[in-house]
């Protein structure tokens, strides 16, 4: 038996082996639709703290059809908003809030948005260019 640790994979990563498993495999779709939290439990236990989602956060999927589509926009923490970021200095947070794993601990960015990827996540513990 191997002891090497799968990587933990970021939001857009979990996203995209999310949405082609659920096109090829309708009950998993529909489950990923009713229970979320315990699909990711279930197939990322090892990115999540005690292979566990955090409790408090709900988790929400939602189907496109071909006549409606959705962009979501995410939280703004705090110390973004009070940073006072310059248009070119948001644009590399938003950049660097889609490389986070799900654990919102790691995050693995381009170089030049490392000195913004704490502003990303207060709770971030390492860059892996830091």
């Amino acid at each position: 038996m191997s002891n090497t640790k799968k990587p933990i994979p970021t939001r857009r990563e979990v996203e995209a082996m999310l949405i082609a498993r659920a096109w090829k495999d309708a009950a998993f779709r529909a489950e990923l639709i009713a229970d979320p939290r315990k699909v990711l439990e279930r197939e990322f236990a090892h990115a999540l703290p005690d292979g566990k989602y955090p409790e408090g956060i709900d988790i929400k999927v939602l189907e496109e059809d071909a006549h409606t589509k959705y962009f979501v926009i995410p939280f703004l923490p705090e110390s973004i908003e009070q940073a006072k970021l310059s248009r070119k200095e948001l644009l590399s947070v938003a950049f660097s809030a889609s490389c986070v794993d799900l654990t919102y601990t790691q995050v693995d960015c381009p170089p030049q948005t490392v000195d913004l990827c704490t502003l990303a996540c207060p709770t971030l513990v390492s860059c892996t260019h830091c």
